[in-house]
């Protein structure tokens, strides 16, 4: 692995990748660009402070009718190209994902550049972000449901660490989970580091000097700068254990420190048994002397093995003496013939039975003698553990009484009486991960970053380099370092523009001046010569004035009468016009009244001849009525005749009186 690294480093110095001034062009990442004649973008999958990554297809794997020809592509971003080590990181971060062949954590194919761009192919994960998983299911899941994410998860952090390396920046945005085949992949190991010192003294380059971690999943111990421990992979994977189970951070997103400092704990989640509750609360624990050590203690805690039934051997026995008492059955006759040899026998089996009895009592007793013997022991060294820790207590609680005064008279890291650094780093010595300690390099860190900030803030800019001594002093690998490295280079950077702005300007100024004298002068000059030569051209333009304005006096009387004649013309053309007009008008009125007086008379004809109509309507009507009221009478007339008639032959006949 060093021989494929070293090979890697020698022909990158080699080329131009190594050499930021010999950089092609940029070039636009958009879909469809084919990228070495091999990929051919899709679409960007999303995009961080150190990468973006597209999804791209693998143009001869597609030729060749692959199953799935799709591969990821990570770019450095256009900000973190910027960076002096982007390159180192990038190689970095392949050469890991050579070594970590885990089936949880992702794989890399290649690494390549595209102009300034420059990439690493990826294999495409399917799913999910966990982070996105877990939004969906606010409430968490059961550990059932979480096991395999959980264990997925464990197996590749430990594999990592089997192989000397820290992911460090482990967070739940940093895990893909497939649901359908419930599987999860760890990705991004950008700022993984070796836990060896020796590896790291031989590294080149320390991407922890990127300070690029997520803070709500670091330990105390990577806030403050410490080296690289498995067990700062282990509070992360329990942060992230505990919000895939409950839905919520273990410290509502707060940074471990503060947490600390607040006295927070994370609340039992009711899923759990006690037992498990524990082991993730163990593995949550500030000082790391106190986590968790190792991935596999930590998944053994929360998934314990089920233990087997101590009754299945009584059980094995019942059915082993009930087969014997069938298989005896046979020879009970024999038995019976011989009381004498049964009675030997049963006596004999007696007395083993006693003597079985008295070795057990007795092994019982040196037992528990030694057992007894074994608890006084024990409680005598944790007597003297215990006095010996209070001792050690007593001493780190002076020597903390210590460091506050330190703390407290502003000798942080300088000073003749001691510094407060000196006997926070001396507490900790003693007392590995004591919290009062590490806080206290917080706030010495917090001290310093402070000054600076006001320094910055009022421009006291020689007070600065001071400041960023002693915080390199308490953290040298402080995130807050570097920056406020680079903001001093470039104020003190404004300061020498604006210092030499100013003396060119100046500069400027005094020629500006001479060259305004000397352009006065010139002026007053030409201004002697403009004035005699306008009072010249003065006369000459009152003359031609007068003359023009003769002239003109006789073209505008010529123009006058002109206009003049011009006006009674179309004057007496409006009139005829207007007689024109009013002759048609009359003459159009006229033929409208003749229009509307036939149009009248007309109308009349029709209302009369219509009222004729309706009057002879009316009239055949009302004759209709009469014909039809007279054949009635005439009906009622012949119906009365009738019944006379029969009235009157009624009475002919006798039968009415």
């Amino acid at each position: 692995m060093k021989n494929f690294q070293s090979t890697i480093t020698s022909s990158i110095r080699q080329s131009s990748w190594f050499h930021p001034s010999q950089w092609d062009e940029e070039t636009e990442l958009l879909p469809d660009l084919i990228i070495r004649d091999k990929y051919r973008l899709e679409e960007e999958l999303g995009n961080g402070a150190m990468g973006v990554v597209w999804k791209a297809s693998d143009l001869i794997q597609e030729e060749g009718d692959a199953r799935d020809s799709h591969v990821a592509i990570k770019f450095l971003s256009q900000d973190f190209k910027q960076h002096p080590d982007a390159l180192k990181a990038l190689v970095r971060e392949f050469n890991r994902y050579k070594r970590l062949n885990h089936p949880h954590i992702v794989k890399a194919h290649g690494l390549d550049r595209l102009g300034s761009s420059f990439f690493m192919v990826m294999e495409l994960l399917k799913g999910v972000p966990l982070d996105e998983f877990i939004k969906i299911h606010p409430n968490g899941l059961s550990l059932s449901e979480a096991e395999p994410i959980i264990k997925n998860m464990g197996h590749a952090l430990a594999y990592a660490h089997q192989e000397g390396i820290a992911h460090l920046d482990f967070k739940p945005a940093n895990v893909f989970y497939e649901p359908d085949r419930k599987t999860a992949k760890v990705i991004d190991f950008g700022i993984a580091r070796p836990l060896e010192q020796s590896e790291r003294a031989e590294t080149q380059f320390d991407p922890g000097s990127l300070g690029a971690f997520t803070y709500t999943y670091a330990s105390c111990e990577m806030l403050l700068g410490l080296d690289p421990d498995p067990r700062d992979d282990i509070y992360a994977l329990a942060c992230v254990t505990y919000e895939l189970l409950s839905g919520k951070h273990p410290f509502n997103r707060k940074k471990a420190s503060t947490a600390k400092y607040e006295k927070l704990s994370p609340k039992l989640i009711s899923d759990l048994n006690r037992q498990q509750n524990q082991a993730i609360r163990r593995a949550l624990a500030f000082h790391r002397d106190e986590r968790t050590a190792t991935v596999d203690e930590f998944l053994a805690e929360l998934f314990p093995e089920k233990k087997k039934s101590t009754f299945l051997v009584p059980l094995l026995l019942l059915f082993a003496i009930v087969a014997g008492l069938s298989a005896w059955e046979p020879f009970k006759p024999s038995i019976d013939n011989q009381p004498k040899k049964v009675e030997q026998e049963r006596q004999k089996a007696a007395r083993l039975a006693a003597e079985q009895k008295a070795a057990r009592q007795q092994a019982e007793a040196t037992r528990l003698a030694a057992e007894q013997e074994a608890a006084r022991q024990q409680a005598e060294a944790t007597r003297l553990a215990e006095q010996k820790r209070q001792q050690e207590q007593t001493q780190v609680a002076e020597l903390l009484k210590e460091c506050q005064k330190h703390l407290d008279a502003q000798r942080l890291t300088t000073g003749s009486g001691g510094t407060a650094l000196a006997c926070y780093q001396e507490v900790l010595k003693q007392e590995t991960g004591n919290a009062e300690a590490m806080d206290g390099l917080q706030q010495i860190e917090h001290r310093y970053q402070t000054w600076a900030e006001n320094a910055f803030k009022n421009q006291q800019l020689h007070k600065i380099p001071n400041y960023l001594k002693g915080l390199e002093t308490v953290n040298p690998q402080s995130p807050i370092l570097a920056d406020l490295r680079e903001r001093l280079a470039k104020q003190r950077e404004q300061a020498r523009k604006k210092a030499e702005a100013e003396r060119l300007a100046k500069q400027r100024e005094q020629a500006r001046k001479k060259a305004e004298a000397e352009r006065l002068a010139k002026q007053r000059e030409q201004a002697r010569k403009k004035a005699e030569a306008e009072r010249l051209a003065k006369q000459r333009e009152q003359a031609r004035k007068k003359a023009e304005a003769e002239r003109l006096a006789k073209k505008r009387e010529q123009a006058r009468k002109k206009a003049e004649a011009e006006r009674l013309a179309k004057k007496r053309e409006q009139a005829r016009k207007k007689a024109e007009a009013e002759r048609l008008a009359k003459k159009r009125e006229q033929a409208r009244k003749k229009a509307e007086a036939e149009r009248l008379a007309k109308k009349r004809e029709q209302a009369r001849k219509k009222a004729e109509a309706k009057r002879l309507a009316k009239k055949r009507e009302e004759e209709a009525r009469i014909k039809q009221a007279e054949k009635e009478r005439l009906k009622r007339k012949e119906e009365a005749q009738r019944i006379l008639d029969d009235l009157e032959l009624k009475k002919i006949l006798g039968l009415i009186d």
